[in-house]
C-alpha cells in the first residue's frame, strides 16, 4: 500500500442483512437454504451461540426482497422499525426472525468504507501471485508484505494500528478484478473512529 491513495468513509448503504432470533440448533446450511430462494448470496456469516447471521447479496434489489419477504412492513414506508414473520425450513419452525439492514446505524457503526484505485490493486495482487507459492492461499498467509503488496491481509494489518480489525472485504466482479472499493470491519464503534 506504500505510496497507493486509499480513501476512507463512512459506510454506504449495500446489499447486507442482519437476521436474529435464529434458533441455536439451526446449521449454516439451513440459514443459507432460507436466505438463497431471496438471491445470489456472495458471503454469510452465521454466528449459532447469538442467534445471528449476516448475509450479503449480490445485488441490493435481492437484499431488498429477502428483507421485505422476511420482514414484511405494513407501510409503503421503511421506518426502519423490526416486523417478525415464522418462517419454517424443512418442516422446522425457524421462531420468529427479525431481519434488518446490516449497514443501518445502530448495527454496524462499526465498519468503514475504503476506496482505492482498482487497476494498481489488480497489479499488486499479481505481483503477489508472481512472487508467492500460489498452492497457499495468498488470502491467509502471513507473509504479506503490506507495503508493498495489496490484498486484504495487507489492509487487515495496515487498518489494524487504529484498533481490533475483525475482517476485511474487498469487493470483485464477477472476473475477479476488484471493483474499487471494500470495507473494513473493527470490533467496536469507537476503534473504526479512530480512523
Amino acid at each position: 500500500m506504500k505510496g497507493k491513495i486509499v480513501k476512507v468513509g463512512k459506510a454506504h448503504r449495500n446489499s447486507s442483512l442482519c437476521v436474529a432470533n435464529i434458533p441455536k440448533d439451526t446449521t449454516k446450511e439451513q440459514i443459507e437454504e432460507l436466505l438463497k430462494q431471496y438471491g445470489t448470496l456472495t458471503d454469510i456469516e452465521f454466528t449459532p451461540e447469538k442467534g445471528t447471521a449476516f448475509v450479503t447479496y449480490s445485488k441490493r434489489k435481492e437484499a431488498q426482497f429477502a428483507k421485505k419477504s422476511i420482514h414484511p412492513s405494513n407501510s409503503i414506508y421503511d421506518t426502519g422499525q423490526q416486523n417478525n414473520l415464522q418462517l419454517q425450513l424443512q418442516g422446522k419452525l425457524l421462531s420468529q426472525l427479525n431481519c434488518t439492514w446490516a449497514d443501518s446505524a445502530s448495527l454496524l457503526n462499526n465498519r468503514i468504507l475504503i476506496e482505492f484505485d482498482s487497476n494498481l490493486a489488480m497489479q499488486s495482487q499479481q505481483r503477489y501471485k508472481d512472487n508467492h507459492d500460489t498452492k497457499n492461499s495468498y488470502r491467509n498467509s502471513s507473509i504479506v508484505d503490506s507495503a508493498q503488496y495489496f490484498t486484504e491481509d495487507s489492509l487487515f494489518k495496515a487498518f489494524s494500528q487504529f484498533g481490533v480489525v475483525s475482517r476485511v472485504a474487498l469487493k470483485r466482479k464477477d472476473n475477479g478484478q476488484f471493483k474499487g472499493e471494500g470495507d473494513v470491519f473493527y470490533r467496536n464503534t469507537s476503534e473504526g473512529e479512530n480512523v
